[in-house]
C-alpha cells in the first residue's frame, strides 16, 4: 500500500471519527435539553407554584428561547467559516449556566419573594411578573438551546443533494437524545439521585460536548472547512438533474404556504398534546409523575422516528410537497380514529386492573400502550420537519437561516398551540369539541396544500379532497354525544378497578388544567365523591368527613386562642366550615384547581355553603406559593390536605413545612394529613420525616385506616385534657358535629392520639427524609391502594403513656384513672378495628392470589 493510498485511508477514517463523535455530541445535547426542561419546570414550581397558569409561563418562557435562539444563530451561522465553533460556544454556555444554575436560581428566589411580599397585584399582575421573570431568567440558556440544531445541521449538510436525509438524522438523533433525557429524568435520575445532582449530570454532558466540539474544530481544521465556492460549485451540479428541480423550483406563494402550514402543524402538535393528556389521565390509574414523561417521550420518540424512517427516501423523491399535504389529512383522521378508541381502551384498562397486580402489570402495561398509540400520529408528524427543510432551502449558503426560521415557526406554534388547547378551546367547548376543532384544523390546511400544487391534475386534487371529506363525516358519526369524554361520566353498571357500582353524574367542569367532577354512588347508603382528573380525591362518606373535619377542628381545638388559618386545598369544603367559629377572625383558602370551588353548592348539605361567610376568603393559588408570597402575615393555623403526597409532592416535603415554619405564629399549629396507603411504609416514614424534620415538636394521631394527622409546632406540644374539654363542652357547633364524625367526648378525640415528638423521633429514627430535592414518595411504585400493613401494625402496637403525656386534668369531672381508662376502651376498639382491617386486607390479597394462580 502506498503512502498515499494510507494517507487517504487515515482521512477517511479521521472523518468518520470526527462524524460519529459528533453525532454523540448532538445526542447528548438532546438528552440534557430534556433534563433541564423537567428540572427547570419542577424548580420554578416550587416558587411559582404547580397550577396551570404557572407550568405554564415557565413552559413559555423556555420555548420562547428556544425560538429566538433558533432564528438568531440560524443567521450567525451562516456567517462563519466554521460552525463547529459557534456549536462548541452553544455547548460551553448551556453547561456554564447550568452548572451556576442553584445559585442563580436561589438568587431569583429571593428576588421574587421580595416582589411578591411586598406588592398587592392581581392575579393577572402577578402572571405578568411571573412570565417576565422566568423569561428574562431562562432566555440566555434557551437561546443557546436554540441554535444548536440550526448550526450542527449547517456544519454536516453540504450540497442540496443530501440535504433532506442530513436534516432527518440529525433531528432524529436530537430527538432521540431528548426522549433518553426525559425517560431518565422522569423514571429514573430524580428518584435515584435527586434533583441537583441529575442537573449536575446533565451540565457535566454539556460541558463534555463542549470540550469534544473544541478537540475536533481544533484537529480537523484543514478536513472540516469548506469554501463558499465549494458549496455553489456542488449546488450547480446536484441541481442539473430534473427531479432536483421538480423539489425545490416552486412558487414563492407555495413555499410561504408550506412555511405557514409548518407553523400551524406545530400548533396542533402541542395542542394535541394537551389534550390527550387530558383524556388519557382521566382513566389512567397511575396520574403520577410518571404519566406526565411518558406523554412527553411518546411525542419526542415519534417525532423522532418519523424523521429517521423518510431519511432515505426524501431526497429521491419528486412528490414532497403531495407527500406535505397527505400527512397533515392523515394526522387529522388517525387521531380522529384514536379518539374514538379511547373510550373502549377507558373500559377495558380499568376492567383488567387488580389490587395485587404489580406496577408493570398495571402502569407498565398503560404507559406502553399509551406510547404505542401515540407513536403512531407523532411519527406522521416527525416526517414534515424534513420534508418542509427540503422544499423551502434553496440555497446551501443560507441553510444555517433558513433552518432557524423552521424552528422559529415550528416553536412558536407549538406555544400558542399548548396555550390555546389549554386556556381557550377546553375550557369553552371541552375536551371533545376541542379534539374536533384540531383535528379539522390538520384536515384543512392538508386539503390546503393538495388545492394549491401546481401541477397535481384538478381531478386527483377534487377525489382527494373529496374521499377526505367523506371519510370524515362517516367518523362523526361516531362522535360521543356527550361534551365530557372520561370513563366515569356512564350513567349505568360498571366494573373497575375500585369494584362493580352504579354511579351519576351530577357536575362536570373542563377548566384550563384539570377536569372536575362530582358523582354519586347510589348503592348502599349512598355517597357523594369529589373527582380531579379521573381520581376522587373527598367523599361526602363519614369517615372522610371525619378526616376533612378533624383537619380543622384538631388544630383549633389543641390552640389556645386562635385567629386566623389558611387551608390549603377545598376539597368538599369540610374543613373551612370546621374552622368557621366566633374567635375565628379570617380564614384563607389556597385552591389550585377552580373547578372543585364550582362544585362546593353540591355539598353545601355539610359545608354550609361556607365560601359566602365574611370571615372566609378563597384564593385560586397554589397553597405553598401562597404562604411562601404572605408578606409578613402570620397564621395560628395552617393546615393542609390537598390531594395524596404522590400526586403533589410539592406540599409534603421538608422544604414546605420549612416555609410554613417561617409563616406560622409563635403559638401557631401546623396540620398535615398523611395517608399510610398507596405508598410503602418506607414512604410513610419519609413522610412523617419530612415534617419532624421542620417541626421537632410534633405529635401524630391516627384518624382512620387511610388516614394519619401530624400536628406540629414551634415550642412542646401538651395533650391539655382542660383545653380540650372545655372547647369540646362550650362550642355547640364543635362538639354537635364532631359527634356526627363518631367523637362524641375528649376520651375518644384522646385515643386517637399515637406519638409525641420523642416516639417519632424514634420512629423515623433510620427513615429517609422526603424533600425537594430527592422527592422520594412522589416516585413509589405501589400499586395497592389498600392500607399498608406495615404501617397499621405500627400504629395498632403503638402504647402511649397518657398518664404521662397528659396536663391539665387535675379539675376534671373524672379523676385520672377513670379519664385513663375511658381512653384505654376507645384505644381497645381502635387496636380491634385496625385488626379487622389488616385481616382483611391480607385476606383480599390471598384472594387476588389465588386468582391469579387459577387464571394461570
Amino acid at each position: 500500500m502506498t503512502d498515499k493510498n494510507k494517507l487517504t485511508m487515515n482521512k477517511s477514517g479521521n472523518k468518520a471519527i470526527q462524524q460519529y463523535l459528533l453525532f454523540l455530541v448532538l445526542f447528548f445535547s438532546g438528552v440534557t435539553a430534556l433534563i433541564y426542561q423537567i428540572i427547570w419546570i419542577r424548580k420554578f414550581g416550587l416558587v411559582f407554584g404547580v397550577h396551570v397558569y404557572s407550568i405554564t409561563t415557565v413552559l413559555t418562557a423556555f420555548m420562547a428561547g428556544l425560538a429566538l435562539g433558533s432564528l438568531i444563530f440560524g443567521k450567525i451561522v451562516d456567517k462563519k467559516d466554521n460552525p463547529l465553533r459557534v456549536f462548541f460556544l452553544l455547548e460551553l454556555g448551556i453547561g456554564l449556566f447550568a452548572l451556576f444554575f442553584p445559585f442563580l436560581f436561589d438568587v431569583l428566589s429571593r428576588g421574587y419573594g421580595i416582589i411578591a411580599q411586598n406588592m398587592t397585584l392581581p392575579d393577572y399582575g402577578q402572571q405578568l411578573i411571573r412570565f417576565s421573570i422566568a423569561f428574562l431568567f431562562l432566555l440566555i440558556p434557551t437561546t443557546l438551546m436554540g441554535g444548536t440544531l440550526p448550526v450542527i445541521i449547517k456544519y454536516f449538510v453540504r450540497r442540496l443533494g443530501n440535504l433532506g436525509s442530513g436534516v432527518s438524522i440529525l433531528y432524529a438523533l436530537n430527538n432521540l437524545g431528548a426522549v433518553i433525557g426525559g425517560f431518565l429524568t422522569g423514571f429514573i435520575l430524580i428518584r435515584l439521585i435527586g434533583v441537583q445532582a441529575s442537573l449536575l449530570i446533565a451540565a457535566s454532558l454539556n460541558l463534555a460536548n463542549a470540550l469534544i466540539t473544541w478537540l475536533i474544530a481544533r484537529r480537523f481544521k484543514k478536513i472540516i472547512l469548506q469554501t463558499d465556492e465549494r458549496y455553489v460549485e456542488e449546488e450547480k451540479i446536484v441541481r442539473k438533474t430534473e427531479d432536483e428541480k421538480v423539489v425545490y423550483k416552486l412558487p414563492k406563494s407555495i413555499v410561504r404556504l408550506v412555511l405557514w402550514v409548518f407553523a400551524i402543524e406545530g400548533f396542533t402538535t402541542l395542542a394535541y398534546e394537551v389534550i390527550w393528556g387530558r383524556i388519557l389521565i382521566s382513566f389512567s390509574f397511575d396520574k403520577t409523575v410518571y404519566f406526565s414523561t411518558i406523554l412527553v417521550v411518546s411525542f419526542i420518540f415519534g417525532l423522532s422516528l418519523g424523521s429517521f424512517l423518510i431519511r432515505k427516501w426524501i431526497d429521491r423523491g419528486k412528490y414532497l410537497l403531495s407527500l406535505l399535504g397527505y400527512i397533515e389529512v392523515a394526522i387529522g383522521l388517525i387521531s380522529f380514529v384514536l379518539l374514538l378508541f379511547f373510550s373502549w381502551l377507558a373500559s377495558f384498562l380499568s376492567e383488567q386492573r387488580e389490587l395485587t397486580d404489580t406496577w408493570m402489570q398495571v402502569a407498565g402495561k398503560e404507559y406502553f400502550i399509551f406510547f404505542l398509540l401515540l407513536s403512531i400520529p407523532t411519527t406522521l408528524m416527525g416526517f414534515t420537519y424534513p420534508i418542509v427543510s427540503k422544499l423551502y432551502t434553496q440555497n446551501i449558503k443560507n441553510l444555517g437561516n433558513r433552518m432557524g426560521t423552521i424552528g422559529f415557526l415550528d416553536t412558536i406554534g407549538s406555544i400558542l398551540g399548548s396555550f390555546v388547547a389549554g386556556f381557550v378551546l377546553i375550557p369553552f367547548f371541552g375536551v371533545v369539541i376541542s379534539f374536533l376543532i384540531i383535528v379539522s384544523i390538520n384536515v384543512l390546511i392538508g386539503l390546503l396544500v393538495v388545492l394549491s400544487h401546481p401541477v397535481m391534475s384538478k381531478r386527483l386534487k377534487y377525489s382527494i379532497t373529496g374521499g377526505t371529506l367523506i371519510l370524515l363525516l362517516v367518523l362523526s358519526i361516531q362522535i360521543p354525544d356527550r361534551r365530557y369524554f372520561t370513563w366515569w361520566d356512564q350513567l349505568d353498571y360498571k366494573k373497575t378497578f375500585f369494584g362493580e357500582h352504579y354511579t351519576r353524574l351530577l357536575f362536570y367542569d373542563e377548566g384550563a388544567g384539570s377536569t372536575v367532577t362530582v358523582r354519586e354512588y347510589p348503592f348502599g347508603d349512598g355517597y357523594l365523591a369529589l373527582n380531579v382528573d379521573g381520581h376522587n380525591t373527598a367523599y361526602s362518606t363519614d369517615k372522610d368527613r371525619r378526616v376533612n373535619g378533624l383537619l380543622g377542628y384538631l388544630p383549633y381545638i389543641l390552640h389556645p386562642d386562635p385567629e386566623n388559618a389558611i387551608v390549603i386545598g377545598y376539597g368538599m369544603g369540610v374543613t373551612a366550615h370546621s374552622l368557621v367559629q366566633p374567635d375565628m377572625k379570617q380564614i384563607d383558602i389556597a385552591e389550585i384547581v377552580p373547578g372543585v370551588l364550582k362544585a362546593s353548592p353540591i355539598f353545601s348539605e355539610w359545608n354550609h355553603n361556607v365560601l359566602e361567610e365574611p370571615k372566609v376568603e378563597a384564593h385560586i393559588e397554589d397553597g405553598r406559593s401562597m404562604i411562601y408570597m404572605s408578606r409578613d402575615k402570620k397564621y395560628d393555623i395552617i393546615t393542609s390536605n390537598a390531594i395524596h403526597p404522590r400526586l403533589s409532592n410539592n406540599i409534603y416535603t421538608r422544604d414546605f413545612y420549612q416555609i410554613c415554619r417561617e409563616k406560622l405564629a409563635d403559638d401557631g399549629i401546623i396540620c398535615q394529613w398523611i395517608p399510610p396507603n398507596w405508598i410503602s411504609e418506607k414512604h410513610f416514614k419519609a413522610l412523617v420525616n419530612g415534617f419532624v424534620d421542620a417541626f421537632p415538636h410534633s405529635q401524630m394521631w391516627y384518624i382512620n385506616e387511610y388516614s394519619t394527622l401530624l400536628v406540629g409546632k414551634k415550642e412542646p406540644m401538651e395533650l391539655n385534657y382542660g383545653l380540650i374539654r372545655d372547647k369540646m363542652a362550650n362550642n355547640e357547633k364543635l362538639s354537635k358535629e364532631m359527634a356526627g364524625f363518631g367523637i362524641p367526648d375528649p376520651f375518644m378525640l384522646l385515643s386517637q392520639f399515637i406519638f409525641d415528638a420523642a416516639d417519632l423521633e424514634e420512629y423515623t429514627e433510620d427513615a429517609a427524609v422526603n424533600t425537594d430535592n430527592h422527592p422520594i414518595v412522589e416516585f413509589s411504585k405501589i400499586i395497592n391502594i389498600a392500607p399498608s400493613v406495615p404501617v397499621l401494625n405500627d400504629i395498632r402496637n403503638a402504647d402511649p403513656d397518657y398518664k404521662e403525656k397528659i396536663v391539665n386534668a387535675d379539675d376534671a369531672e373524672y379523676e385520672m384513672p377513670v379519664i385513663l381508662k375511658r381512653i384505654q376502651s376507645y384505644r381497645d376498639f381502635h387496636k380491634a378495628h385496625i385488626e379487622s382491617i389488616i385481616k382483611s386486607v391480607r385476606r383480599f390479597e390471598q384472594m387476588n392470589q389465588n386468582k391469579h394462580i387459577e387464571n394461570e
